[in-house]
Order: structure tokens, then C-alpha cells, then sequence
């Protein structure tokens, strides 16, 4: 939970899955106490720090499911 200080800056929860072949996937949920998405779209902070977690793939916490293919 709080998972900001291992590099999920967007998230609070994080549930990962290991499978015996050494795989890893992981579900991150963000717990919000208030509206965070509307017709106007997402917030600016959201979108920059999900940027931030998607252009950092290969050394972030965000892994490119195309990479697993």
C-alpha cells in the first residue's frame, strides 16, 4: 500500500502474482476519495505521472507487455 516509495507514483495498491516460471504480473489500483476523472478528462498531475511511469519502463516500475510477447 502507498506504493509511491517503490516507484508507483499514481498508486496506492499494488497486488502482484509470482508464477513458477519466474513471471511476475502486477495490478496497480488507485484509491481515491474524491473525483479524479470527468468529462473534462484526467488531471494534469495524473497524466504527467503517468507519463513519468511509462517513459521509464525499462528501469520504472511499469513493464511493456509488448516486451513479454
Amino acid at each position: 500500500m502507498q506504493t509511491a516509495a517503490i516507484g508507483w507514483l499514481i498508486d496506492d495498491l499494488l497486488v502482484t502474482s509470482a508464477f513458477a516460471s519466474g513471471n511476475q504480473r502486477r495490478l496497480a489500483i488507485s484509491c481515491k476519495s474524491n473525483v479524479q476523472v470527468s468529462a473534462a478528462g484526467l488531471p494534469s498531475d495524473f497524466v504527467e505521472n503517468a507519463w513519468k511511469l511509462w517513459s521509464a519502463a525499462s528501469a520504472g516500475p511499469m513493464i511493456d507487455s509488448d516486451a513479454l510477447i
